[in-house]
Parts: C-alpha cells; structure tokens; sequence
C-alpha cells in the first residue's frame, strides 16, 4: 500500500486498518491520480467530495472541470472553470483551461478573452497563443489568426514543447494561409509539420489536396496512401486518390477509391458521382 494512502488510515494493534475521514486534500489528491489514469467518473466523485468538505478550493474546481472536458461535458467544465477563478483569480493556468471550453462551445470571442488574459501573465506560452490563434481562425480573423500561430513559432525554443505541438502550429498555419490563397506557403508549413511528425494524417491530406490542385497527381497519391495507411476509414482521402487516379487514367483504382468515399461519406456523392460517370 502506498505511504500516502497508509497515512489515511488510523493503525490499530488489534485490528486491521480501519478507513478514517478523509480531509479535503486527501480527496483532492485521489481525484488527481484518478484523473491521471483516465478514470473522469471516479476522479469527479473525488472532486465532489473534496468540495463538499473545502467549497473554495480552486485546484479541485480546476480539476474535476478537466475531468469534465474529457467526457466532452464542456458546459459543465466551463462552470468549474469560472468557479475557481472565483476562488483564485491568479490561477492563471485557467484561464487556458476555460478558453478551451469556450472554443468547444463556439464562443470564441470569449475564448479569445481568455486566452489574451493566460498570455499577459504568460507571454512566453506556445499553446495559449496556439489555441488563441485557432479561436481567432475559426471566428473568422485569419489574419489575426496568422500572426498568432507566427508568434507561436517565433517564441519556439525547440527545448520546452513536444514535436507534436508545434507540427500542430505549423499544420494550422498552413489551413490559414491556404484559405488566404497563399497555397505556395501553406505547402511549406504542411512540410514542416509532417517533418516533425510523420504521422500527422491531417498535414498529408491537405499538401495532397494542393498537390491534386497543382495538378502533382502523384505526390497526391502518395500522400493520400499516407492517410489512407492510417486511417483506412477517411472518405477525402478515398475521393482525393481517386481523382488522381482517374487524371493518371487509373480508372479502375479511381472507380474503387471513389466508391468508397461515397459509401464511407455520403456528402461526397455530388462531386464524386461525375468522376465516377467518367470511370464506367
């Protein structure tokens, strides 16, 4: 048994270890590793209990509002969040956290609040401006979004985030410069972040889907074989290689990944079904 849990319990020459009341900090720990172990429910009734015993702990407030994040409960997350700000307005940690759950809601104005409000006391914050930028994409401010996936990139030390991040920031970019046109340079970013993460599905299919514009129907397919390998499931990926497929005049490869597209996502069947005319 560990020492921690041991110290919650009284120790009585005759008996077995008897449970004793846990304090507030006691559930607020358990909650923790719970959270950890990817165990929300039970890392919530921790929480719960911890907040029955101390209302203004902010740390648990927090926490069981990440809990509630992962089990996509962003209404009640956002709650907890604003509670415990309540309770600690210099957690500044929260401010990121309750910006999240206003993306996840669609209230990105309030997202972007939050996150100006993470990066005043954390400048030097890859992520806040990351998903700041991301807000801003997505309310429509791409230029505004640009600079903030810029400065992200700007501030990368290379020594503090993972691989995985900054391809995310390099990826994103790249969406936003290929919706301002800029598809020379959104071609450059979809490199970067595939270089730094070779299984970035999402980058391979869209430098495929410039390469398919730029009419490189090969290094399409090659890049949608990429996403297919990983994710044999992705209809734009199918519909993509397809009509690659049929411009190289494959129309046997090109009528099969067509079909699937169409079988794997209906949506696609007005664009497909002209190609698919074109294959029989």
């Amino acid at each position: 048994m560990a020492s921690w849990i041991k110290k919650i319990f009284k120790n009585r020459s005759d008996k077995p270890y008897q449970p004793a009341e846990l304090s507030a900090v006691d559930y607020c720990y358990l909650g923790q590793q719970k959270l950890k172990d990817y165990k929300f429910e039970e890392a919530i009734e921790a929480f719960n209990n911890c907040l029955k015993i101390d209302e203004a702990n902010a740390e648990a407030y927090l926490a069981r509002g990440q809990a509630m994040a992962e089990l996509g409960e962003a209404g009640d997350a956002l709650a907890d969040y604003t509670k415990a700000l309540a309770c600690n307005p210099k957690m500044t940690q929260v401010y990121y956290a309750r910006g999240m759950a206003y993306s996840d809601l669609g209230n990105y104005q309030a997202a972007i609040k939050d996150f100006t409000m993470m990066l005043e006391q954390n400048p030097d914050d890859l992520e806040a401006y990351h998903r700041r930028g991301h807000a801003k994409f997505l309310s429509g401010d791409t230029t505004g979004a640009i600079q903030d996936y810029d400065e992200a990139l700007e501030r990368n030390t290379g020594d503090d985030y993972s691989f995985m991040i900054i391809s995310g920031i390099y990826e994103d970019r790249g969406q936003a410069r290929l919706v301002m046109g800029n598809h020379a340079s959104a071609l450059e970013d979809f490199n970067e972040a595939i270089k730094l993460m070779p299984d970035n599905i999402d980058a391979y299919l869209k430098r495929a889907q410039i390469k398919m514009e730029w009419k490189d129907y090969e290094g399409a397919v090659h890049d949608a074989d990429q996403v297919i390998k990983s994710s044999p499931n992705n209809a734009s990926a199918y519909y993509c290689r397809g009509a690659c497929y049929l411009a190289l005049g494959h129309k046997k490869r090109a009528l099969s990944d067509l079909t699937n597209a169409v079988k794997i996502d209906s949506t696609l069947t007005p664009q497909a079904e002209p190609l698919i005319a074109q294959c029989e």
